[in-house]
């Protein structure tokens, strides 16, 4: 599967046991209210990010699996994410998925970034073998982590800074 669009705010939709790989532009993009349930899916090899989620804005990130933006909510659940240029996975700008029971590994960059107002529960994940940390939290973020494994990363397993508040 090249893309998939929600091309709509507050967009729904059941996305199951897909393959998502090797996208130029766009592994999962989730944006402005929506709120897709991802189960099940490979998501590798990306670029940049697979599942689009367009809206009224057009922002250029580059090299994640799976992007929540703006308010981006939806629940990511046994999902095998890996090989990606960046992340596997960014949670940002208010932005509060629950991700769940997912394999997030081999990014060249980290497994999770939580930023610029992310929160989220990440909880039951297996976080591993990324190029840095296997978490990184940051600028004003809330994420819950709950009995994740996280190992096997190069830099440290979470890595919180710059006015962050998390529940572990």
């Amino acid at each position: 599967m090249q893309k998939v669009y929600f091309q709509h705010e507050k967009g729904k939709g059941l996305i199951e046991e897909n393959e998502v790989y090797g996208n130029a532009l766009a592994g999962i993009w989730v944006t402005t209210g929506s709120s897709p349930i991802l189960r099940k899916n490979r998501i590798h090899s990306g670029k940049q990010v697979s599942l689009l989620n367009l809206s009224k804005r057009i922002v250029v990130v580059g090299q994640v699996g799976v992007y929540f933006y703006d308010n981006g909510h939806g629940l990511l659940e046994e999902n095998d994410i890996f090989n990606h240029l960046y992340s596997g996975v960014q949670i940002r700008t208010g932005s509060n998925p629950k991700i769940t029971r997912n394999k997030i590994w081999g990014g060249q960059n980290g497994g999770v970034l939580v930023y610029n107002g992310g929160k989220g529960v990440l909880e039951d994940n297996e976080i591993f073998d990324n190029a840095m940390a296997g978490v990184w939290i940051k600028t004003e973020s809330h994420p819950i982590l709950r009995r994740n494994k996280i190992y096997d990363g190069r830099d440290g397993g979470v890595c919180i800074f710059n006015k962050v508040e998390t529940s572990a």
